[in-house]
């Protein structure tokens, strides 16, 4: 590196202006509020199928932690990550039709469920 490039580097501006750090911190207070809501909703069964589903999702997890180590994990989602779009893209007609048909079965149980269940808050397709 040269010393004219270290100096170039040495006078630069590097401070945070307040401005940037308010706008931050204002991102942060939002998501921060959705985050207690959504957690204040699941766990007080504000919806009954979104908790029984987090629920089901807590249980399944303890499984995979008893079965697979964190760095294993890491290591197969970033297999996952790489392979997924891959296979996706080269079977992109097959997998969007199993997608379809699994959505439509998970949304006639889904609605089966909530018919059965007193107090489970009925969804209409604009959420």
């Amino acid at each position: 590196m040269s010393s004219s490039c270290v100096r170039c580097l040495l006078d630069r501006d590097i401070s945070v202006s307040s401005e940037s750090v308010r706008q931050l911190a204002d991102q942060g207070l939002i998501h921060l509020n959705w985050f207690s809501r959504e957690t204040r909703r699941l766990l007080l069964v504000e919806d009954l199928v979104d908790s029984l589903k987090l629920a089901a999702v807590m249980w399944l997890m303890t499984y995979v932690g008893s079965v697979f180590n964190g760095v294993t994990i890491l290591i197969l989602a970033d297999v996952m990550f790489f392979t997924a779009p891959l296979i996706y893209q080269k079977k992109k007609v097959q997998i969007d039709d199993i997608i379809t048909s699994v959505r439509c079965r998970f949304d006639e149980k889904l609605l089966k469920l909530q018919n059965v269940l007193p107090g489970a808050v009925k969804r209409t397709k604009s959420e």
